[in-house]
C-alpha cells in the first residue's frame, strides 16, 4: 500500500513540475516578445563613430614635446574637422597642417576624456610631426609631438 501511494505521489509531482515548466516557458516567451529591441535607424551613432565637436577653430592647450627633449605648454588656436585637428596656429602667424611638403603630419584624432561621473570634460589628441634630418648622411626623421586638449 505504501509503495502504491509513493508512486502516485511521485507521478503527481512529475505532472505538476511539467505543468509549471511549460507554463513558465510560455510566460517567458510572452515576456521576450515585449522586450525585443528594434534595429536602430541608419543615421544612428550605432553605425559609425560619434562626432564630439563641430568643425571649426577652437582655443586649445597644446603640450609640445620636441625630439630634443624640450617641452612647453601653449594656448593656441586649432582647426578641427571631423574630430581631427587639421591645423595648429602659432602666435607668430605660422601654422602646421597636413598639406606641407616640409614635414609629415600624422594623426590629430580627438578622443573624449571623461570625469569619474562619466561627464565629457575634454577632447584630447596628439599630432605627430616628422621633419627630415638633413644633418645626417643616414635617412632619418626628427619627431615632435603636439598633444592638444580642448575643454
Amino acid at each position: 500500500m505504501h509503495k502504491l501511494n509513493f508512486w502516485k505521489g511521485l507521478k503527481k509531482c512529475m505532472v505538476l513540475i511539467s505543468i509549471l515548466f511549460l507554463g513558465s516557458s510560455y510566460a517567458s516567451a510572452q515576456l521576450e516578445d515585449l522586450f525585443i529591441t528594434p534595429t536602430p535607424p541608419p543615421e544612428s551613432l550605432y553605425y559609425g563613430e560619434p562626432i564630439y565637436i563641430d568643425d571649426g577653430t577652437y582655443w586649445a592647450t597644446v603640450y609640445y614635446e620636441s625630439h630634443t627633449g624640450y617641452r612647453a605648454n601653449y594656448k593656441l588656436a586649432v582647426k578641427v574637422r571631423g574630430d581631427n585637428v587639421v591645423t595648429i596656429y602659432f602666435e607668430n602667424g605660422g601654422y602646421l597642417h597636413p598639406g606641407s611638403s616640409n614635414y609629415r603630419y600624422f594623426d590629430g584624432k580627438l578622443l573624449p576624456q571623461y570625469d569619474y561621473l562619466g561627464n565629457l570634460i575634454a577632447l584630447k589628441g596628439t599630432v605627430r610631426i616628422e621633419t627630415y634630418n638633413k644633418s645626417s648622411f643616414l635617412i632619418s626623421w626628427n619627431t615632435d609631438y603636439y598633444t592638444i586638449v580642448i575643454q
